[in-house]
């Protein structure tokens, strides 16, 4: 048995380097060692490349030639950064601006005077101020990975993670596998950086992750297991928008669709890229979620459960493209329940249930170890119960030590003028690695959004909001279709002339108007709150993900107010416009003038607060169906609210009357009832059981003193202010409303990957 495990092992390693020797501009190489010999000192990432002589004119560094230094890096902005001398022989780095931003020794920077041995970061490339000499770095993949004693707890002392390690060479194609409630989706997050481990550390290439986080993420790709793309796009669509996102305002739209091409020809879906993405095979899907994550060259790939849901043919294809990837120069690590293609990989993790690790090494190995005949019986003795301490059973085996305790060579010192290399930094203490990791990754992603365009952003999510609603035609019918339709039953439905006064006829002592004003803005709340209450919980994995690389929460909602505020407006225009064509009046309006006039902006109003309403609904669900449940509970508790225009007692209760002050719904009414004098109209409400009719040349003058009036609202006063008042108190429930999904969505952009 040991010469067969020997024999594997010689295999499994010659393997690896003969891959190694494939990476396209690395020819010249023949073995790993010789490769790790050639490659970067200790905290530098990449692989070296060349040379540039700092001058005292400085050195500028951008993307276009114009620039001393130039890099042909999408990531990378037109005019990234400036090197300056300083009056003291020091040099400055300066950053001009850029949208990805300038990274001194981990840590983003507008300005900052370079010490000896500082490393800067623009992009893929990482340059080490030596002397007066900068030694320049390309991150094109080679990489290695590692991961050490990785541990996370639940905040009711559960385990999800028990101390996992896992050690990744250039190249590698790792699958994480094991049973439900083995931690697997966790670990991948915490060795993504977005929910890090509260304890134990991962490097990427010898640098913390964690630590360096702002400046790695952009190295990093991310397919979650759910779908990330609009459906309603085409293939070029959505990727067009992704690279717009992700690539600098001055990157053209030309070089964006040449990247877009690059991935597409990359995945093979050629002759996929005008079709919209919900007519693709589950397959294919899974490719355009992968090329959008390609798009930014990442050397670190991830995916959670890729394979999830596809018939075992396209299972098969999808590994064989990851590893087709990972052989192009790249590190993948996959999380998946499938164990048909792990013959692929050249790494496997099994965890146990509780985040225990049972084994890492060779997939081969991995039957050797466990005493099984394929993976699947390996698949069911972790699955079992048996309370089983995988974990120790491993660090005690040999395998252990061969595959994990091997620490990473390290590289001699630079041949260029033969410089050391830069000092480790301390270690952290235990209570700094439980107190600060929870969030640090976080923390740094979010510092490193700080450069990107907003108004850009806003532009960007806007144009694709409106083209994914243009392109779901059945949709967009319908939205055209309900104001219209709603506002032709209300004016068939409601009475007509309830707000004009009368004149030397039959005077209805009932008025009807308050009625008439309930339904066209219960109409109008009901219009705003379905257009938004499933709008940003449908999207919720895409806006995690976007979220990561560098999405504004204000940019992203700012287009959900404008694009649906503007829908809303207009269907509540048409809708009020229709409604109220026969309804008349007796006056002018409080403010604007003509009564109709006023009623379309106050019911324009009513729906956009419930747009808002709808948002914040949308923010907090968890899914689009209990969303869509909310939705009749907000519009009946509107109603509710707002019933005292029409049935005073209602709100006369004591719960029922404060709540009342926030409801959108009973201010627009307020205004409303403002706009065509409701006091006065309702002053004959309760005349019934006196005179049933009468026929006067001035009725309402002659009923002033016969009426038994009601006790109308204050705010129902026919002037300026009374209407501009319950405006404003429409406009300051859309303001709360609003922050509160600000605030919702800032505390799950916390939560998701």
């Amino acid at each position: 048995m040991a010469n067969g495990e020997g024999e594997e092992a010689e295999q499994d390693r010659l393997s690896r380097q003969r891959r190694l020797t494939q990476v396209e501009g690395f020819d010249q190489f023949t073995s790993s060692d010789q490769l790790v010999r050639t490659r970067r000192p200790a905290g530098v990432s990449g692989v070296f490349s060349t040379i540039h002589g700092a001058t005292p004119r400085g050195l500028r560094v951008g993307r276009t030639d114009e620039n001393d230094i130039v890099i042909d890096d999408l990531l990378v902005s037109r005019h990234h950064a400036e090197l300056r001398e300083t009056k003291d022989g020091d040099y400055e780095l300066v950053d001009l601006g850029s949208t990805n931003g300038t990274y001194v020794n981990g840590r983003r920077v507008e300005r900052a005077v370079l010490k000896e041995l500082d490393v800067v970061a623009i992009g893929h490339h990482l340059f080490r101020l030596v002397g007066s000499r900068l030694e320049e770095y390309v991150d094109q993949g080679l990489i290695t990975f590692q991961a050490r004693d990785l541990c996370v707890t639940t905040s009711d002392g559960r385990t999800l993670l028990d101390q996992v390690s896992l050690s990744l060479e250039e190249r590698d194609f790792l699958a994480v596998v094991g049973p439900s409630g083995a931690g697997k989706s966790t670990l991948l997050n915490a060795l993504a950086g977005f929910r890090p481990a509260r304890r134990g550390t991962v490097l990427y290439d010898g640098r913390d992750l964690y630590s360096d986080y702002g400046e790695l993420r952009l190295r990093i790709g991310f397919v979650p297991q759910e779908n990330v793309l609009h459906e309603a796009l085409s293939v070029r669509q959505a990727l067009g928008f992704a690279a717009e996102l992700r690539f600098p305002g001055d990157v053209t739209e030309m070089q964006r669709a040449g990247r877009v091409s690059e991935v597409i020809r990359e995945l093979g879906l050629e002759q996929r890229i005008d079709l919209a993405v919900w007519r693709l095979s589950g397959g294919e899907r899974r490719r355009v979620s992968v090329a959008l994550e390609l798009l930014t060259k990442p050397s670190l790939l991830f995916l959670d459960e890729p394979t999830s849901g596809l018939d075992p043919g396209y299972e098969r294809s999808l590994m064989e493209l990851l590893r087709e990837l990972a052989d192009s120069g790249r590190t993948v690590v996959v999380v998946t329940h499938s164990v048909q293609s792990l013959s692929l990989c050249d790494r496997v993790l099994f965890l146990a249930p509780g985040g225990q690790p049972a084994y890492f090494g060779p997939p081969p190995l991995a039957l050797t170890y466990f005493g099984c005949d394929d993976f699947q019986q390996v698949f069911q003795a972790l699955s079992v119960p048996d309370h089983s301490d995988w974990s120790e059973r491993f660090r005690g085996h040999p395998y252990h030590a061969r595959y994990l305790d091997r620490e990473p060579p390290e590289p001699p010192a630079q041949e260029q003028g033969e410089t050391p290399d830069a000092p480790e930094p301390p270690a952290e203490t235990p209570s700094q690695t439980d107190r600060e990791r929870t969030g640090r990754g976080r923390s740094h992603a979010m510092s490193a959004f700080l450069g990107l365009s907003w108004l850009r952003q806003f532009r960007m999510v806007s144009r694709r909001y409106v083209r994914v609603l243009v392109a779901d035609r059945a949709n967009l019918a319908l939205l055209v279709a309900q104001p219209i339709v709603l506002g032709l039953l209300m004016l068939a439905a409601l009475p007509a002339h309830e707000f004009a006064a009368p004149a030397g006829g039959v005077v209805r002592t009932v008025s009807r108007a308050g009625l008439v004003l309930l339904v066209v803005m219960l109409g109008a709340t009901w219009l705003g709150a379905s257009n938004a209450v499933r709008e940003i919980v449908k999207e919720r994995p895409i806006f995690a993900r976007e979220r990561a690389v560098g999405l504004s929460i204000s940019a992203y909602l700012g287009s959900k107010l404008a694009v649906l505020g503007l829908l809303t407006a207009l269907q509540c225009a048409i809708m009020a416009a229709i409604a109220l064509a026969r309804s008349g009046s007796h006056a002018g309006g409080s403010l604007i003038g003509p009564p109709t006039i006023e009623l379309v902006v106050v019911a324009v109003g009513a729906g956009v607060a419930a747009m808002t309403l709808g948002l914040l609904v949308s923010a907090l669900a968890l899914t689009a169906d209990r969303a869509m449940t909310a939705l009749p509970i907000i519009v009946i508790l509107q109603m509710l609210l707002a019933l005292g225009g029409v049935f005073p007692d209602v709100t006369d209760r004591p719960v029922f009357k404060q709540a009342s002050y926030l409801s959108s719904t009973q201010w627009a009414f307020s205004a409303a009832a403002s706009s065509v004098d409701l006091s006065r109209l309702q002053s004959l409400d309760k005349v019934v059981s006196v005179a049933p009719t009468v026929t006067i040349t001035d009725p309402l003058a002659s009923f002033n003193g016969l009426a038994l009036r009601l006790k109308p609202e204050q705010r129902w006063e026919h002037d300026p202010r009374t209407w501009l008042s319950s405006m404003g108190a429409l406009v300051g429930l859309m303001a709360v409303a609003i922050a509160a999904t600000g605030l919702t969505l800032r505390r799950r952009s916390t939560e998701l990957p």
